[in-house]
């Protein structure tokens, strides 16, 4: 929307903002709060081994630093799928030898898998700056620091 009062990127959820230490602005705190937590892995990754295997894999990272939330299910799952739809693609490409140019009905013809694996790669890249699970976006995400475990345990005696 160029030439708007509100020109430039999108918004970064307050979260994020929280957790990089950054100043979350007055009109920013009414966002939804989402509980953290791994949602329900939908019926289409259970159903597809490589992207069962990506959604875990990605789910471990983003309960690692707190950012997951019950609310992500869509988002995790389109990351998985399209992890899963790359890797097919590059083993097609594998098995037909990683031809750039091939034979087709008109001549000779850009291979089609070139242009998917390029179009999967950009989507992906996207899906994981969502999650911070880039070079760019992840110093941008902090960490929580795992709790002591003996305060915790001193916080549980009673009388404390």
């Amino acid at each position: 929307m160029a030439g708007t009062y509100r020109s430039g990127g999108p918004a970064k959820p307050s979260a994020f903002k929280r957790l990089e230490g950054t100043k979350v602005r007055p009109d920013q705190r009414n966002e939804p709060q989402h509980a953290l937590g791994e949602p329900e892995i939908p019926a289409e990754v259970l159903e597809d081994p490589l992207a069962l295997a990506c959604w875990q894999e990605h789910a471990g990272f983003l309960r690692q630093v707190h950012v997951l939330s019950l609310a992500h299910g869509r988002a995790l799952a389109a990351l998985s799928l399209a992890v899963a739809d790359f890797q097919r693609v590059r083993a097609a490409m594998r098995a037909e030898g990683h031809l750039i140019m091939r034979e087709g009905p008109h001549g000779m013809t850009f291979n089609p898998l070139i242009r998917e694996s390029q179009r999967l790669t950009e989507r992906i890249v996207k899906l994981l700056g969502e999650f911070g699970l880039t070079p760019v976006t992840s110093p941008k995400i902090t960490a929580h620091a795992p709790p002591d475990t003996f305060q915790t345990f001193l916080g549980q005696k009673p009388g404390r």
